[in-house]
């Protein structure tokens, strides 16, 4: 489960990675486009006060051409002399201004300075379009990157929440295998305490007297699945002596005892669980352990192939098994070698 969690944890800390870079690249897209967008922005101001200054010209040059017409015509000038000729007397004041408008246009210098101010003030209109078509279009990527920078916020966020979960539950999860390794750890100094108590109790209750058999039968037909010695404990994850071997059996199966003797003990034992010790003398004593419950009593004689008890997982156990045992003078031997 915790691998599974920190690889978890990986793959989502690589998620942040990616998504840091792409918020780094889209917030340098946004200062960039930000930046051209101020300059752009700088230069149309100036373009508009060019636009200003050009019909501010064009303004003055019409008035200029009306004042010299006005004159032309107020001082009964040779234009003005040719317009009396065709009119023999201006008495409407609206034919009046009409003449007047026509005697500036007619001022050849006053209309080509117009006409450069004109052609100047229509290259500066389509600049000033142009440059607020790139202006639309850089507040429209600002505006995409400003989306999509926010996704990307949005996302980030999201990654975090789900990484911080995952702590958190990855966090509970080693709490609850420390306390489970506290306990088994407690179980551990239990078993080692059992172990004293069998030596004490094979101490005084096994007979010395008497030759200790050659050969056991075996408790139960299937093969051993974990021998006598060093070995990584499945439950506490670290090397200990690993007293006894481990028969393979089912649930409920018959255990039967490996040679003639008396049962010395028939209880339950910690770690062991139900746990049945038999006596054959000349200082050999047979354990059979994780009984699921047992078939015979303190002081009872069985012979060789009696029934004695069931397949279980009682005790300190992964799952129904028999732990079996054979101790000479109280220390562990290697089963395998009587079977």
């Amino acid at each position: 489960d915790l691998l599974i969690s920190q690889s978890r944890i990986d793959g989502l800390d690589a998620d942040i990675r990616v998504t840091v870079t792409e918020l780094a690249v889209v917030t340098a897209d946004i200062a960039t486009t930000e930046s051209e967008l101020d300059l752009l922005e700088g230069q149309l101001a100036a373009q508009n006060s060019a636009l200003e200054a050009t019909r501010e010209e064009m303004a003055t040059t019409n008035a200029e051409a009306l004042s010299f017409a006005l004159e032309a015509y107020m001082g009964a000038g040779p234009t003005g002399l040719e317009f009396a000729m065709v009119v023999d007397e201006v008495q409407d004041i609206g034919l009046a201004v009409d003449y007047v408008g026509w005697l500036a246009l007619a001022t050849e210098r006053d209309l080509r300075r117009l006409d450069a101010l004109a052609q100047l003030e229509g290259r500066q209109r389509v600049l000033i379009e142009q440059q607020q078509l790139v202006v639309g279009e850089l507040l429209s990527l600002l505006e995409q990157d400003g989306s999509r920078l926010v996704g990307l916020r949005t996302r980030l966020e999201d990654q975090r929440v789900q990484v911080e979960d995952e702590l958190v539950t990855q966090q509970a999860r080693l709490d609850e295998l420390e306390e489970q390794e506290a306990e088994f750890r407690d179980e551990l100094d239990v078993l080692e305490a059992e172990q004293a108590n069998i030596e004490e109790l094979i101490a005084e209750r096994a007979r010395q007297a008497g030759s200790a058999p050659g050969i056991l039968m075996r408790p139960v037909p299937g093969p051993i699945s974990s021998g006598f010695g060093p070995r990584l404990h499945p439950i506490l994850g670290y090397t200990r002596m690993h007293t006894g071997a481990d028969m393979s059996a089912g649930q409920g199966d018959p255990i039967v005892a490996g040679a003639d003797g008396v049962v010395i003990l028939a209880a339950y034992n910690g770690g062991y669980g139900n746990t049945v010790m038999i006596d054959h003398g000349g200082g050999m004593v047979t354990l059979y352990a994780h009984q699921s419950s047992l078939a015979v009593v303190y002081g009872q004689t069985v012979a060789t192939g009696d029934l004695i008890g069931y397949i279980g997982s009682t005790g300190l156990s992964t799952g129904p098994h028999l732990h079996f045992e054979v101790r000479i003078n109280g220390e562990p031997v290697d089963p395998a070698q009587y079977l």
